[in-house]
């Protein structure tokens, strides 16, 4: 799956300790939206087509195909950040941070799901799960 999103994160930040080395965390929600409209999702799939059970199934490829829309969707989600911070005689602080970030597109997606055979159903809300490493200055 791929996705391009802008999200801009209202977090409260917690900070241990005055030394050199900082560690902090950090959660609040974020807000934003996927900018481009298309998203395709495939997997393989067992399917039971009747009789013996040790004969009958078939491997189908499935394929999810989300319509695009004239806007960009919405997104609801979440952020929890644990980092460390390098405190240094300038303004500018080294650091480095983990973040973990999960939530949703605020749109029923009305696309489909299609097997080999023709099989065909609603995608529904695009939900996504990230894991991310950053390092970066703080001024």
């Amino acid at each position: 799956m791929e996705a391009q999103s802008l999200q801009a994160p209202l977090l409260i930040r917690y900070t241990w300790g005055h030394d050199r080395f900082r560690p902090y965390m950090a959660a609040g929600p974020m807000v934003g939206m996927f900018l481009n409209n298309h998203t395709t999702l495939s997997y393989t799939t067992l399917t039971y087509v009747g009789g013996d059970a040790y004969r009958y199934f078939r491997e189908d490829v499935i394929i999810a195909d989300a319509k695009p829309t004239e806007r960009a969707h919405r997104v609801i989600s979440g952020a929890f950040r644990v980092g460390l911070e390098i405190k240094t005689k300038t303004r500018l602080s080294p650091l480095i941070e983990l973040q973990y970030s999960i939530g949703r597109d605020s749109d029923n997606n009305p696309g489909i799901r299609q097997t080999m055979i023709g099989t065909k159903e609603n995608i529904g809300y695009l939900h996504y799960k990230a894991l991310g490493l950053s390092a970066g200055v703080e001024f």
